[in-house]
C-alpha cells in the first residue's frame, strides 16, 4: 500500500499540476489560530462546484457540506453527500502523517518529496492539499441509503481552481477543476 501510495504520488508530480492544502493542530495552538487555519482551507472550497472530469460534479457547500453528483445534468438521484474538511499545506501533512498513519506516508517521506520538487511551483508543500469526504447519504436510482463511517480521503496538489489529487483508499487519480462557484 505504501509502495502504491508513493507511485500515485509520482504520477501526480508527472501530470500537468495543481495545488493546495492544511491539517492537523498542535495542543499549543490557541483556539483562534486553529479556526483561522481550517477556515483558511475549508475557504478555498466553499461555495465552488467542481468537475470530476468524467461527467461528475462535486458541489462545496458553504455550511461544510457537499454532494458528489455523478452526473451536472441530474442533481436529484445518483449522488453521495455529507460534510467536509479540507487541509492545506503543513496541516495537511500533519493530518496526512498524523491522523492518516495507517496509510504508511511518514513527515521524512514529504519533506523529501517536497525537497526533490522545490523547483515546481505546483508541487510545493504551501500546495499540498488533503480531502476528507464523510460520505453519509447515497442516493442510487431514486434509493436513499444512509452510511455508516465512510469517508474518503484524498491527497494531492491544488491552486488556481485545479485539485490534482489521488483516493488515498483506492489509488485512483482525479483531477478536480473549478466550474462554478455557488451561488
Amino acid at each position: 500500500m505504501r509502495k502504491k501510495l508513493l507511485l500515485v504520488l509520482n504520477i501526480i508530480t508527472l501530470s500537468v499540476g495543481v495545488i493546495g492544502c492544511q491539517s492537523n493542530h498542535t495542543e499549543n495552538e490557541t483556539v483562534k489560530s486553529e479556526e483561522e487555519t481550517v477556515n483558511k482551507g475549508m475557504e478555498e472550497f466553499a461555495g465552488k462546484k467542481f468537475s470530476g472530469g468524467d461527467g461528475s460534479v462535486i458541489c462545496f457547500k458553504e455550511d461544510e457540506s457537499f454532494a458528489w453528483y455523478q452526473s451536472e445534468d441530474c442533481q436529484d438521484d445518483n449522488y453521495y453527500s455529507g460534510a467536509y474538511e479540507i487541509y492545506l499545506a503543513e496541516e495537511a501533512v500533519n493530518y496526512i502523517v498524523n491522523d492518516l498513519s495507517e496509510y504508511g506516508i511518514t513527515r521524512e517521506e514529504l519533506d523529501n518529496y517536497f525537497a526533490l520538487n522545490q523547483e515546481d511551483d505546483f508541487y510545493k508543500m504551501e500546495n499540498y492539499c488533503c480531502m476528507v469526504l464523510h460520505n453519509d447519504v447515497i442516493k442510487i436510482d431514486g434509493e436513499v441509503m444512509n452510511l455508516e463511517a465512510n469517508t474518503s480521503y484524498y491527497m494531492g496538489f491544488y491552486a488556481d481552481g485545479y485539485f490534482d489529487a489521488a483516493n488515498m483508499q483506492t489509488g485512483n487519480y482525479s483531477l478536480f477543476t473549478v466550474v462554478a462557484s455557488e451561488s
